[in-house]
């Protein structure tokens, strides 16, 4: 908390000193600090809103659920540790970034981002690039960028409050609620917000067959608790100058089911902290008439205990494969984007520093061991305004990170030394927009884009089963696009092709029996499509059809398989507006079959969700929703050994001022 402390009287300063100096009478009506490229809303780059007057989404609760129906995007639920994953376009959660507000939100050891802990009644707008990323964003976007936007207040006061419960084939299951308020005070803003989630359980479908340990009704250790609270000050002046501190922190708790196939295992763990804490400073300043400077300074801190049982009552940690695993992790960081205006270019230059720290610690004695890497990256982008019709986009970043303490508990229990090494990449982007109609657009690009090692695959020993490897070079994607989109009397069809060519892509290898060690050894080859198309029928039927398709081949080892990845995803929603105030929606999602291991040893069949909403919105802005999941109650596996949830429901209301 000291860092916390000494960062937030560095922002609270900084904040007074610029909004001396921020003149005017009226304040801006739209603020977006969050956002990032300067390319603007280029159709690569589809964005959900989460705030409109009937959202789309607003029965999913968490933002992986939210992003599942973007094309190109799939996610599973689950797993051996729980969590909701997501895939762009075939990479994993450690090969893209998730940032909020354009700040990164990685967990520093293993780089990934549970997306079923953020709850998505805190964001206003999901921004998604699929692999032809802004290199604005800094490093880790070799797979994309997910940059989710958070509301600000727009009036004098504001306030959104909702409530719901959630039932399942064995009854009651939990209960979510929030509410945010906020508002304007001459040219101040402030605002709270508040979410929570807690489910006591969830329940099975009805089909589920018994297979060894997990009987059909509940399923065993599947409790989860959510928090989340934030509390924003701002100032805006009339010429649209803002600066904002923000504060978060969220807190989280869940079992973990045990896993009930043949192939593996089981395993009994149990999360009882998932605590993350951020602070941050936000600025946009115009520096010019036709050019401004935006400015993130961050802190982000996280805390996790992982607790490994030896038997189903989660009591006993005798066994030498029970353990308690504790992650102490903070990052501090700032970036800086100064873009401006000049002739046909809009351009823009980006450098940021960041550093990571990671704190582990044994159940030898309670001991800590530490690593700390710091990031560097600048990039620099333009672009150029050909004619009314035509958009030339170019850029090239460097990054580069550098490892300044690894640490290890030797066979005396002492904490010891690990080599430090140093990498750096380069990256670039080209394309073009063309528009050869109102209504029309065509676009093709290349890029190459970077992720670095994590902590976890330079270092970690796994419990004795793994060997470190400083040496880990960055792997790299090769990204080439073409795309068109129509948006022409009520509909909108957007399609894009893609081939990935990925380099240094990191696996294990075997070098001793039972041992393993990550290398740079793959080559990859990817290719696939992304189509979606809306359609206005009419003013009471809206029509919504997304389908993807991806091919991924590890050309080193014909053997081998990607596992959790389909070849083919369709989604298909339907809305009906059956009187002014009252909507009902159907959804169905299909996935094909997906391989659980990559030895090809299990395949995961595919599965079609269906599922009816309905929201009724009445005077004074007060709205009731219902709905049903899973309609048919599939007995359905993202992945081997773990039975997805059965038919459930929800009934929720709200209100807005």
């Amino acid at each position: 908390m000291n860092k916390i402390r000494i960062l937030s009287a560095i922002l609270t300063s900084f904040f007074l000193i610029i909004s001396n100096n921020l003149e005017g009478q009226d304040t801006a009506r739209h603020i977006l600090l969050g956002e990032v490229s300067i390319t603007g809303n280029f159709p690569t780059e589809p964005e959900i809103l989460l705030r409109t007057k009937i959202s789309e989404s607003d029965y999913k609760n968490d933002l992986s659920q939210v992003m599942a129906d973007i094309p190109g995007i799939w996610h599973i639920e689950g797993g051996s540790r729980n969590e909701s994953s997501l895939f762009i376009r075939g990479f994993d959660s450690r090969q893209f970034s998730v940032f909020v507000d354009g700040v990164p939100v990685y967990i520093s050891y293993d780089g990934t981002m549970d997306m079923a802990r953020l709850l998505s009644r805190d964001y206003y707008k999901i921004a998604v690039s699929r692999g032809f990323t802004s290199l604005l964003y800094g490093f880790n976007t070799m797979g994309g960028a997910i940059n989710l936007i958070t509301p600000i207040p727009q009036d004098d006061f504001e306030m959104d409050v909702s409530a719901g419960t959630h039932f399942g084939n064995d009854g009651y299951e939990g209960y979510h609620t929030s509410y945010r308020m906020g508002g304007r005070s001459g040219k101040f803003i402030f605002q709270t917000n508040y979410s929570r989630r807690d489910l006591n359980f969830w329940a099975l479908s009805e089909k589920f067959d018994f297979v060894s340990l997990q009987e059909k009704g509940r399923r065993d250790n599947s409790d989860q608790e959510d928090i989340s609270l934030g509390l924003r000050l701002g100032y805006v002046s009339d010429n649209n100058n803002q600066i904002i501190i923000s504060y978060s922190k969220q807190t989280g708790e869940k079992g973990i089911p045990v896993y009930d196939g043949s192939i593996q295992n089981p395993r009994y763990w149990r999360m009882p902290d998932w605590d993350k804490e951020s602070l941050s400073l936000l600025s946009d300043l115009k520096t010019g008439k036709n050019s401004g400077l935006k400015l993130r300074i961050y802190y982000d801190g996280f805390f996790n205990l992982l607790e490994s049982y030896d038997n189903s009552n989660f009591q006993s940690q005798l066994a030498n494969y029970a353990f308690s695993s504790r992650y102490d992790d903070h990052s501090l960081g700032m970036s800086s984007e100064f873009s401006w205006q000049f002739k046909k270019h809009n351009a823009g230059i980006a450098f940021g520093y960041k550093t990571d720290n990671h704190s582990e610690q044994s159940d030898v004695d309670l001991v800590y061991v530490n690593i700390e890497d710091h990031n560097f990256w600048m990039a620099v982008e333009d672009v150029y305004n050909l004619s009314e019709k035509i958009n030339l986009v170019s850029g090239i970043s460097i990054n580069q990170r550098s490892n300044y303490l690894a640490e290890e508990l030797n066979n005396e229990n002492e904490v010891a030394d690990l080599p430090n090494a140093r990498v750096g990449v380069f990256n670039y982007r080209m394309g073009m927009f063309y528009k050869f109609r109102n209504d029309q657009k065509i676009w093709a690009g290349i890029s190459q884009n970077s992720r670095f090692a994590t902590m976890k695959e330079r270092y970690s020993y796994r419990l004795g089963r793994s060997l470190p490897n400083p040496e880990l070079k960055p792997e790299k994607a090769s990204h080439l696009i073409l795309g068109y989109d129509l948006r022409k009397d009520g509909s909108a069809m957007n399609i894009e092709f893609f081939y990935i060519a990925g380099k240094d892509r990191i696996s294990y290898v075997t070098p001793e029996p039972d041992i393993i060690q990550y290398q740079n050894i793959e080559r990859t080859a990817s290719f696939g499509t992304d189509i979606q198309f809306n359609k206005t029928i009419n003013r009471y039927l809206k029509v919504k059809l997304a389908y993807s398709f991806l091919r991924l081949k590890n050309l080193d080892d014909e053997d081998f398989y990607f596992v959790d990845i389909p070849e083919h995803k369709f989604n298909f929603v339907s809305s009906v507006q059956l009187s002014k105030s009252l909507m009902v929606k159907m959804d169905h999602q299909y996935i094909s079959k997906r391989q659980s291991y990559s030895d090809g040893s299990y395949t995961s069949k595919p599965f079609g969700l269906l599922g009816f909403h309905l929201r009724e919105e009445f005077k004074n802005q007060l709205y009731l929703s219902a709905g049903i999941n899973n309609f048919l109650d599939k007995n359905y596996f993202y992945s081997d050994g773990y039975p997805a949830r059965g038919r459930n429901y929800y009934l929720s209301m709200g209100f807005s001022l």
